[in-house]
């Protein structure tokens, strides 16, 4: 495995990165970086490669929840030859992160739109 993985693990471990949709996003990343620079010869050594990297990074939060699933959603696959499969997974990862920001954005416009000088606002956790 590569320093792509333990290098954002250990970022979502130690807190550098906070936040539920960041850490999201950065796990996603990390993967996609991940595949990109994978080489392997078979399905079952990449099985094994993507089934370590979802392990690292769920369990550096085990109590978070958009973590787990943006790790699943972005390496997931079907395909049945390791180039296809890798592809399979840069797209979801590329999908999921480009669908966060959009979330993200939709928030603040949102948020925006409720804030009124004046107006309070509490936080909860990050």
């Amino acid at each position: 495995m590569n320093d792509i993985i333990h290098e954002t693990a250990q970022k979502i471990e130690s807190m550098e990165i906070r936040g539920a949709g960041r850490i999201a996003v950065a796990a996603s990343n990390a993967i996609k970086i991940y595949v990109e620079n994978l080489n392997v010869s078979s399905m079952e050594e990449f099985k094994n490669e993507i089934n370590q990297v979802r392990s690292v990074l769920i369990n550096t939060r085990p109590t978070a929840v958009s973590l787990p699933n943006a790790v699943k959603i972005s390496s997931t696959f079907k395909s049945n030859t390791v180039d296809e499969a890798k592809k399979e997974i840069i797209e979801n990862a590329d999908n999921f992160i480009k669908s966060a920001q959009k979330a993200i954005d939709s928030i603040g416009e949102i948020g925006s739109r409720r804030i009124s000088n004046g107006s309070v606002i509490l936080t909860h956790c990050n």
